[in-house]
């Protein structure tokens, strides 16, 4: 049985992962990854989603 999605939760909280906080020496690919984990996925624009799954797949971010 599949649960309902809670969109008030980040991908963070989903997937029960939490990165560390970016370094100042960290890119801004990475520092905009590690916000877009911690966004509710109901507050996810289309390019939001966009932007991480090119990373996703492309960088493995």
């Amino acid at each position: 049985m599949t649960r309902p999605l809670n969109c008030d939760r980040s991908i963070e909280e989903l997937e029960r992962a939490f990165w560390p906080a970016p370094s100042v020496d960290d890119t801004r690919l990475v520092a905009t990854a590690h916000a877009l984990r911690r966004r509710p996925i109901g507050q996810l624009t289309v390019e939001d989603m966009r932007w991480r799954c090119h990373v996703v797949v492309c960088v493995g971010v």
